[in-house]
């Protein structure tokens, strides 16, 4: 008989602490999003309207088998045994302000509520109480809205590395274009053929195998000039002084210019 009424009062206990059990709500804030576990104890059927933290992920019960019914944003449970429910939500992204992230959440709380929150960047503030930390907790037990501020990530070394590569590459592929351009220049410029050499080309194209003496002598110019005229247009490969007995001629290369 004594043992009967210890079990009974045993499950009492245990049947008070399901019924009387706070609610709790975590919010993860990862990334600039708020990821909000909102877990709620109940005794027997209720009826409620969800929260409203943008998208719900999903809904669980504990038990799994209590029978639920929602419709549009409201939740009506029937059951006869006590259970938990289990709210998962992703919040949009904070606001972007000028020194950190903002964002207002309103909560309707039914009982005693533990809300954590943690944090991947410095939590500012919280409402007016001024925080210098990943996580916070409260305790409330009644409708409340918190403001939260987080603290801008500042550029990470990694995000520096990355910015310095890219610049860096920039650089390098600026320099390429430039060193091309110039090349492309310096190559026309070296073809370019002013009027001597306008004239020195046509007159070994007509007159295959000139000497040198003979172009002088047929444009007038002087031979020391003649000389550097041919050399030029030997560079670039526009003539060839062919060695014929104990004179070069002149004749025009065998790769033409473009």
């Amino acid at each position: 008989m004594v043992k009967s009424y210890f079990a009974l009062f045993f499950a009492v206990l245990l049947l008070s602490g399901i019924v009387f059990a706070k609610s709790e709500i975590n919010i993860d804030i990862l990334e600039n999003k708020a990821y909000i576990d909102y877990t709620l104890p109940f005794s027997s059927s209720f009826e409620m309207n969800l929260p409203d933290f943008d998208k719900l992920i999903y809904i669980k019960f504990l038990p799994s088998d209590i029978n639920y019914l929602l419709n549009d944003n409201k939740l009506r449970v029937n059951t006869s045994m006590p259970g938990v429910l289990v709210l998962k939500y992703q919040s949009t992204s904070f606001l972007d302000n000028k020194g950190f992230y903002d964002k207002t959440l309103d909560f309707d709380i039914s009982q005693t509520t533990t809300i954590n929150i943690n944090s991947d960047k410095n939590i500012s503030m919280i409402n007016t109480l001024e925080l210098n930390n990943n996580a916070y907790s409260l305790e409330v037990n009644e409708d409340t809205t918190l403001h939260i501020l987080i603290d801008k990530d500042p550029f990470s070394w990694q995000n520096i590395a990355i910015i310095i590569f890219c610049f860096v590459l920039i650089i390098i592929i600026a320099l390429s274009l430039i060193r091309n351009k110039l090349k492309n220049k310096e190559k026309k410029e070296e073809l370019y053929l002013d009027d001597n050499q306008q004239k020195v080309y046509d007159l070994v194209k007509t007159k295959k195998g000139i000497t040198q003496q003979v172009i002088a002598d047929t444009l007038n110019i002087r031979k020391s000039h003649m000389s550097k005229i041919l050399n030029k247009m030997e560079r670039n490969s526009l003539i060839e002084r062919k060695k014929v007995g104990k004179v070069n001629k002149i004749i025009l290369a065998e790769k033409k210019p473009n």
